[in-house]
């Protein structure tokens, strides 16, 4: 189709004062067509561009034929994959693009040589973030299939013995009192990801800690061990130690699941439902108050972890969500 102003570019009385009337339409046009692409990628409503940029994002992948499972050799190989599946944080938080399905086994062994902050941040919320988006998708199916079983309950319905014996374990899962479907409700729910990202940024620091690296334990989570048997037959006093995962989606895993029923954590979840039940998502930021029995450092620890939120704009990956059309990657660490 020929363009509208095709007629002005070939018309021949152009004089020098034309030629300046021509490049004062060009000066409008151009911005004016900058701005008309910008209003589009921010505008939900003409969201044309923004999903073909996603089907972009959603269908690249690492190379053709990529393995689901890949060795990761070090942090800039990282980086390479995150650039390659345009893993990128600033379009994630300003809600148009997607998180890849990009999950690691482990952390790069190299992630403290970074010597930029923002960088290794960076990379340490780009590692976890997908985890902690998948651990959520697994709660919230669970959280579906509860709400789903009241409801039937609710209306007459008998469950079926499978759906009994789901519920049974679900119940003993979260620690949460049988026959009660909405004491299961207030524990079956998401870990936000701003509260996850600050917390294990503060325990592990930013992913650089022996037991982050050794132990993929990002959240400084305890358990006993037993003691040792001395010569003598006696046995040494039991000792408290950070505990160890086998990988990082593990780690994730046994955190969230420790929010959602250890007693301790009541309040969390009260506050939490209270949140739903005014239509509200989950609030990292607001949750972290109700956490001052997770550390021993206690308020101090309360106002870092709140601090870490705020100042590295968490609260926008709240509303992050996993990539549903592209194929996952596991990326395990060489050893």
């Amino acid at each position: 189709m020929r363009s509208p102003f095709a007629h002005l570019a070939a018309w021949e009385g152009w004089t020098p004062i034309g030629r300046l009337v021509r490049l004062a339409l060009l000066s409008l046009t151009v911005p004016l067509a900058f701005l008309g692409t910008a209003t589009l990628l921010s505008d939900p409503a003409r969201g044309t561009l923004t999903r073909w940029l996603d089907s972009r994002i959603a269908n690249s992948t690492l190379h053709p034929g990529a393995p689901v499972t890949a060795t990761l050799q070090d942090s800039a190989g990282l980086s390479s994959i995150f650039e390659n599946r345009y893993f990128l944080l600033d379009p994630v938080r300003e809600g148009w693009a997607p998180v890849p399905r990009i999950f690691l086994a482990g952390l790069p062994s190299d992630l403290a040589d970074i010597a930029a902050d923002e960088a290794r941040k960076t990379m340490f919320m780009q590692a976890a973030l997908p985890l902690v988006l998948l651990v959520n998708e697994s709660i919230l199916a669970e959280r579906h299939r509860v709400q789903w079983l009241w409801d039937k309950a609710r209306d007459g319905g008998s469950l079926t013995q499978s759906e009994t014996r789901w519920l049974d374990t679900t119940v003993r899962r979260y620690r949460a009192k049988a026959g009660d479907f909405e004491d299961l409700l207030r524990r079956v729910d998401i870990i936000p990801p701003s509260l996850a990202l600050a917390q294990g940024a503060v325990e592990s620091g930013w992913g650089t800690s022996r037991a982050a690296r050794e132990d993929n334990a990002l959240f400084g989570q305890m358990t006993w061990i037993k003691g040792a048997i001395r010569a003598d037959g006696t046995q040494e006093e039991p000792t408290y130690i950070v505990q160890p995962f086998d990988d990082l989606l593990e780690c994730v895993q046994a955190y969230a699941r420790n929010l959602n029923s250890h007693p301790a954590y009541a309040e969390f979840r009260e506050r939490r439902a209270a949140m739903r039940a005014l239509g509200q998502a989950p609030d990292g930021y607001r949750l972290a108050i109700t956490l001052d029995r997770y550390s021993e450092r206690g308020w101090p620890y309360l106002a870092e972890v709140r601090l870490t939120i705020r100042a590295n704009r968490l609260t926008q990956l709240d509303r992050a969500w996993l990539d549903g059309r592209s194929s996952a990657l596991l990326l395990v660490p060489s050893s």
